[in-house]
């Protein structure tokens, strides 16, 4: 059986595990990108070496369908949220519908708000970006990805990348 994956059939956040986030139109996550170190020398061209666990900053970016006073208002305190999917797909063999869970834990602060346009007859769309310290993506409770940079945890892929260099520090 392999998941062909189509779609989000439907979503919900929630901010410090209970209460629920209305109104967001969409969530853009993380790029998982590795910190590089540009190397050069005496007889040998540049190149940029990719350093094993260490990631760039990652950020969020959430989408408001609309203006209230409720608009994650928590300026300068840390976030915790958490986001839960429905992923609709195909069997690809039997072509049959199929759902898997998705859910994505996030914690970190608000770096900038975007209130939007006011237009007659418009749409105001607010955003606000997240400056992440942590990240864990699942996919039917598998941990596909997760970061911790105060706890030296690198997930990438379902492979703990800093297993190695751990053990060596004795952590």
């Amino acid at each position: 059986m392999s998941f062909l994956p189509t779609l989000i059939t439907d979503a919900i956040v929630r901010i410090e595990g209970s209460e629920e986030i209305v109104g967001i139109a969409t969530i853009t996550l993380p790029d998982m990108e590795n910190k590089t170190e540009e190397i050069s020398g005496l007889g040998m061209g540049n190149y940029e070496e990719v350093v094993i666990g260490l990631q760039s900053a990652m950020s969020v970016t959430l989408k408001f369908r609309g203006m209230s006073k409720n608009t994650l208002k928590t300026r300068g305190k840390p976030i915790n949220l958490v986001a839960v999917a429905v992923l609709q797909g195909r069997d690809g063999q039997t072509h049959d519908v199929m759902t898997q869970k998705l859910v994505v834990s996030m914690k970190g602060q608000i770096k900038s708000s975007k209130e939007g346009e006011l237009s007659k007859g418009g749409k105001v769309e607010p955003e606000r970006v997240l400056s992440l310290t942590y990240y864990k993506l699942e996919i039917d409770g598998e941990v596909q990805n997760e970061i911790d940079v105060f706890n030296r945890k690198v997930v990438i892929d379902g492979e703990d990348v800093l297993a190695a260099i751990n053990t060596m520090l004795g952590s």
